[in-house]
């Protein structure tokens, strides 16, 4: 029976309560949030607005993820939390990109500022080239959407997008270090990532 190379290197990890930690706290889904507060608030034109507008991103860009993974936990479609098995991903990672693409298509009936359509575009990019990826190749969500934060962020300001760079360094090292991913599933997260975050400066 092949052993999976994804399983089995989680299982040689050493326990690291810091990268734990980082892994946790710079989870997709709370970057993803901080990410979609910002840019609804340096983009309102009104309270009425920003209410509906921060309502509907939330809710498509984090409550459905968080609530897609939640049921594969439950029906056994996912082995954890972070869905270590690469095989598990693409079916969650095509309902998250459905969900976000029906996001946009809600912000369109708003009238939403160009900056949050931006944004959801960005991220359904990032998001879409990570789901092909990983057809074949395992990609760190985590690196990829730090990394798709950068570009978004250093439009406005380029201290930052720098503190965001940081973070993406240590979050890297975390996902290798607690052995949810090897030097190049990181690398390749942070370059999908990336390439998804610099259509913000393109389309806002």
């Amino acid at each position: 029976m092949t052993t999976d190379p994804d399983t089995a290197r989680l299982a040689a990890a050493r326990p690291s309560v810091a990268a734990a930690w980082v892994s946790r706290v710079l989870d997709p889904v709370n970057v993803v949030a901080v990410l979609l507060l910002i840019v609804t608030w340096r983009s309102r034109t009104g309270w009425l607005e920003f209410s509906e507008v921060l309502a509907l991103v939330l809710v498509g860009a984090v409550g459905v993820p968080k609530a897609v993974l939640a049921l594969a936990l439950r029906h056994g479609l996912a082995s954890d939390r972070q869905v270590v098995r690469r095989q598990e991903r693409p079916v969650l990672a095509a309902v998250v990109l459905a969900s976000v693409v029906l996001t946009v298509g809600g912000l369109a009936l708003l009238h939403a500022p160009r900056p949050v359509f931006a944004l959801l575009v960005a991220m359904a990019t990032g998001l879409l080239l990570v789901l092909v990826a990983t057809l074949a190749a395992k990609a760190s969500l985590h690196a990829a959407v730090l990394a798709g934060a950068i570009p978004i962020l250093w439009l406005w300001n380029p201290g930052l997008g720098v503190a965001v760079a940081a973070l993406l360094a240590a979050v890297m090292w975390a996902r290798v270090r607690e052995g949810r991913h090897s030097p190049r599933q990181v690398a390749l997260g942070m370059v999908l990532g990336l390439i998804g975050g610099l259509l913000f400066p393109l389309l806002a």
